[in-house]
């Protein structure tokens, strides 16, 4: 799968991308710039993510996404939401973190690891994360992290 972090300034995540017992990719981009200047950041079925940012962008219909899915949005003003595979959202507090790492992640950002630090981290523990990391950041202003 993979782990997303987000420690309320930053976004990111690994770059593995694997199916059934291979990895086809480590340099996978899985955090994403929003036209509005927000960040997502995505696990589950890569197929599904271009269609859930062009959502994201553009309202409309909720595009129909698999079992696995989820994503986090960090905005400029530093709120953080997860949504799940049918487009429902709940407000996060940061730090947070997504995906099969999800734990080593959280445990490294709770000592003052950076949102990058905790993939990197978490990627020598989860055997479904590592490969390159991608980090991204809001445009605009951001308030410090709670």
């Amino acid at each position: 799968m993979t782990t997303v972090a987000c420690d309320g300034r930053t976004m990111a995540a690994d770059g593995f991308i694997t199916e059934d017992d291979h990895i086809c990719r480590t340099d996978y981009r899985k955090v994403f710039e929003l036209a509005d200047g927000r960040v997502a950041g995505f696990v589950g079925n890569a197929y599904n993510w271009g269609s859930f940012v062009g959502w994201l962008d553009n309202g409309g219909d909720i595009p129909k996404v698999e079992d696995g899915f989820c994503c986090l949005v960090l905005s400029q003003n530093g709120d953080l939401h997860s949504y799940d595979q049918h487009g429902r959202s709940f407000p996060e507090r940061a730090p947070a973190a997504i995906g099969t790492g999800t734990r080593f992640a959280l445990a490294a950002m709770d000592f003052g690891q950076s949102a990058a630090e905790a993939v990197g981290y978490a990627c020598t523990r989860d055997i479904y994360s590592g490969g390159t990391i991608t980090v991204a950041q809001c445009k605009g202003a951001l308030r410090d992290a709670a």
